[in-house]
């Protein structure tokens, strides 16, 4: 059981790191777009300018708000679950 939890654990603290890292690189892209004031993205072969960039670029950063946030709880819940199943000396 302890190694299921060490795996979940594993998982949820790289999901973690990860959308870290991809929300720091999106709010970076997002500043330097706003201070040109041209918001362009390519994704899967598709190229959206202008707003619809701009509220594609807000939906993506607000989606790795929302894995960031459930990684968060996620690692807060097994902490709090190992620590109930500890034996107490």
């Amino acid at each position: 059981m302890k190694k299921h939890i060490l795996k979940l654990k594993l998982k949820w603290f790289v999901l973690l790191i990860v959308s870290t890292v991809v929300l720091i690189w999106r709010l970076i892209d997002f500043a330097y777009e706003s201070a040109d004031g041209v918001f362009h993205m390519t994704r899967g072969g598709i190229v959206l300018w202008g707003s619809d960039a701009e509220i594609i670029e807000i939906a993506m950063i607000l989606g790795n708000i929302l894995i960031i946030w459930k990684s968060i709880t996620s690692l807060v819940r097994l902490y709090i679950n190992l620590d109930i199943d500890e034996p107490v000396d």
